[in-house]
């Protein structure tokens, strides 16, 4: 919504349609891909018809609406059962979340691929192995600000970010930095 009302109200800010390609997770992992190849497989799920895994994904995979924040309906499943109590989930909550985003999809001329996914679809993909990390910064007058590139340490045996630095073990060694 901030793009909107800042358009609205005359306020420097991002254009909606960039900021709605990063929110939504599948159009976000097509233009990924379009960058780099180590973007995990992905697939759209049907939520009306859906009983398994698409065709070709493995497990362990993440099952998560469209449009997410802080995790909320996003599972890891490791196996057919575990997918689907997430369908169930999913099926029971994805509208309060897909329908405020479908207003928003709605101001955009979307493409084709993007504008033909159904109300409730959502986003299964592989698993993502490997070190994590992250730019931090914004976007002033066209210009990029990075204040620093931030490692995403998971707890052990865990998707869950550490919110502290762990003590150092034999399996998992973590360098913490912030770099500007």
């Amino acid at each position: 919504m901030v793009p909107m009302l800042c358009a609205e109200f005359g306020m420097p800010g991002s254009p909606l349609r960039p900021i709605v390609t990063c929110e939504h997770k599948y159009w976000s992992r097509l233009e990924q891909r379009k960058a780099i190849d180590e973007v995990p497989a992905f697939a759209l799920v049907d939520l009306d018809t859906a009983t398994g895994p698409p065709e070709g994904l493995r497990y362990p995979l993440w099952l998560k609406p469209i449009k997410g924040f802080s995790s909320e309906l996003a599972f890891q499943v490791n196996d057919d059962d575990e997918f689907a109590e997430a369908l169930t989930e999913l099926r029971a909550g994805v509208d309060r979340v897909d329908e405020p985003f479908r207003y928003v999809l709605d101001q955009l001329d979307l493409p084709p691929e993007i504008a033909e996914i159904g109300p409730h679809t959502c986003l299964a993909e592989e698993a993502i192995h490997g070190n994590q990390v992250a730019t931090e910064g914004y976007v002033y007058r066209g210009q990029v600000h990075v204040h620093g590139v931030l490692d995403s340490v998971d707890y052990p045996d865990s998707s869950a970010f550490c919110a502290t630095r762990p003590r150092p073990s034999a399996a998992a060694s973590t360098t913490w930095s912030i770099r500007a």
